[in-house]
């Protein structure tokens, strides 16, 4: 499984939508609802299924279900 496709289904699992509903263009706070606390915990699953290294600002740039990609591919792995 793709990093995408793990985001897809992570983001689906939260929102209660079908994975094909989330394209890298849908935006999470308008489409999907979501508020910052959302967002947060969002995050926070991200760096637990990704073993990332939790980042303080991470939520700011955080809009569109694509920005969690780039998220996680910017982020560094925790060793």
């Amino acid at each position: 499984m793709s990093d995408w496709e793990r985001i897809q289904k992570l983001v689906a699992e939260r929102f209660g939508v079908e994975t094909e509903e989330v394209r890298e263009e849908t935006d999470l706070s308008d489409d999907l609802g979501a508020e910052s606390l959302d967002l947060y915990e969002l995050v926070v699953a991200l760096d637990i299924e990704f073993s990332l290294e939790p980042q303080e600002d991470a939520i700011g740039g955080i809009h569109k279900a694509g920005d969690l990609l780039r998220y996680i591919n910017g982020t560094e792995k925790e060793e």
